[in-house]
């Protein structure tokens, strides 16, 4: 196993669901999943089915235990691409998305669908037709008696963000678009507590060759307020490409958006890193934070790169910030092969990482595409299931339900405990002495493989392998750091040090 990592934390017999809907050679794509107001999971799902023309969706219903209730599919003409879902208290769910005609197929349209499974009242399917090109609805919230949806418009020959309000009849209130003098396209956006907007995603209007981050805030009119767009800096052979893939706004007021650095993958230091960023009400940049969970080094004698990006960020009941994305990491059996985990972290408010979990199974892909915040302090995730040997042949989509520490439920990794609102470890490595001199120990009941220190701003100063639970501090100047440690169980550990 890759130093640092060990094996992906995955429970066989937790809450782990996987299903296929159609025939057997259908190919179904899990989107997001939703908490009912009764307390069941209602996954929204989309299937291309071999047996017949065009693409569809449906809902599962899980108990809150993951056992199966039920399953309904949908089926118009053309190929409906909802995105993203929210169930009014009444129970009525509400979708956005793109909706394709057959012919011709390069006509796409914003989907708006009302759906009430009780079948008290009639189904209402609203598609909005754009003369340039593309329309499509990527998020969806409430706001007052309306529905409001995030997501890109074409506005010949560019690409803009697009705010969409409409009633709960399908009445346009509100269709404004944003943007530069390149192509920006929002993958996300969210209500703000002043009663405005806030949308998210990646630009070309300030770098051709370089995408950077693009936020717009509005107020409830949709007058744009402020933009900000952030970018990174690199030397002229390493090109970052970021985009924001999900973003929120905490109770203080500032915003959080999850989001990722795609390098040019082609070059010898090409990579995918993971982004934390915090922005103030007024759109300053407070901090920004950069992962990569797996080091760059060498597996099995053969060079190695970390590739991993974060795809949507939610609040936790304990008021933590929970990112989820994909990682790619080696097979462990077959390491010149590779395979696609889940990975989920824990910040702060402050950016501290709290801890992080690889989960999935040894021989399978996983690629998280959804993310909800669970009513017991958890999250529940959806996403895509195949053979990391044999992709694309046995196609399924899974739903994974993790506790406040991020394990698969039930059966949480025992270095941590639930408390009611509160998550706390246990079992943590000691490090002495503390301050230091030259050499640092570790005590622990697991054995630790890997370690990193950090300077204040967060930058990598010193990092490798942990041999004997010893490791010298020697190069590092004088000053306070924080030291991350692995365990062989591929949990992470944080403690500030002195160095003298």
């Amino acid at each position: 196993m890759l130093p640092g990592l060990g094996m992906p934390c995955f429970s066989q017999g937790g809450f782990f669901r996987y299903f296929r809907y159609g025939s057997p050679m259908s190919e179904n794509q899990v989107l997001c999943v939703r908490e009912h107001p009764n307390g069941n999971y209602i996954v929204l799902f989309r299937y291309e089915d071999a047996t017949s023309e065009g693409i569809d969706f449906g809902f599962y219903t899980l108990s809150p235990n993951g056992d199966s209730i039920g399953t309904q599919g949908y089926r118009r003409p053309g190929n409906d691409y909802p995105e993203d879902f929210i169930i009014d208290n009444e129970g009525i769910y509400r979708l956005s998305g793109t909706h394709k005609l057959l012919n011709p197929p390069s006509d796409s349209r914003k989907l708006f669908y009302t759906i009430n499974p009780s079948n008290s009242i009639q189904d209402q399917y609203h598609v909005y037709p754009n003369p340039t090109g593309y329309s499509g609805g990527d998020r969806i919230y409430k706001h007052k008696d309306q529905y409001c949806i995030f997501g890109s418009k074409t506005i010949s020959p560019y690409s803009r963000f697009n705010l969409f309000r409409v009633t709960a009849n399908g009445v346009v209130t509100l269709d404004s678009v944003y943007g530069g003098s390149n192509s920006d396209f929002a993958n996300t956006g969210a209500l703000t507590i002043d009663g405005g907007y806030i949308l998210a995603g990646g630009s070309f209007s300030y770098s051709t060759e370089q995408a950077k981050i693009l936020v717009i805030k509005t107020d409830s009119t949709g007058h744009e307020l402020w933009r900000k767009s952030i970018g990174l800096e690199r030397d002229s052979l390493d090109i970052c490409r970021v985009t924001a893939e999900g973003i929120l706004q905490a109770d203080n007021g500032n915003y959080y958006i999850a989001a990722q650095n795609s390098s040019h993958c082609d070059l010898p230091r090409g990579r995918t890193s993971s982004l934390l960023l915090c922005l103030d009400s007024t759109g300053k940049q407070l901090w920004i934070r950069e992962d990569r969970f797996v080091m760059e080094g060498t597996y099995n004698g053969k060079p190695y790169y970390s590739k991993q990006q974060w795809s949507d960020i939610v609040r936790l009941k304990d008021g933590g910030l929970l990112c989820m994305g994909t990682i790619q990491i080696p097979i462990a059996a077959q390491p010149d092969k590779i395979q696609l985990q889940v990975l989920l972290a824990k910040y702060d408010l402050d950016g501290n990482l709290t801890w992080k979990r690889i989960l999935g199974d040894s021989t399978m892909h996983e690629l998280c595409y959804g993310i909800h915040a669970t009513s017991d302090g958890g999250a529940i995730l959806t996403g895509r299931y195949e053979e990391a040997l044999n992709p694309f042949q046995d196609v399924r989509t899974f739903v994974m339900k993790v506790d406040p520490c991020g394990c698969v439920v039930p059966g949480c990794d025992p270095n941590c405990i639930s408390t009611g609102m509160a998550v706390e470890r246990r079992n943590a490595p000691v490090i002495y002495p503390n301050p230091a001199n030259n050499t640092l120990y570790i005590r622990s009941d697991t054995p630790i493989a890997w370690y990193r220190v950090m300077n204040i701003l967060g930058a990598t100063v010193l990092q490798g392998q942990v041999q004997d639970n010893t490791l010298s501090v020697q190069e590092v100047k004088r000053g306070v750091y924080i030291i991350e440690l692995w365990d062989t169980g591929g949990n992470s550990f944080f403690e500030k040090i002195i160095k003298e």
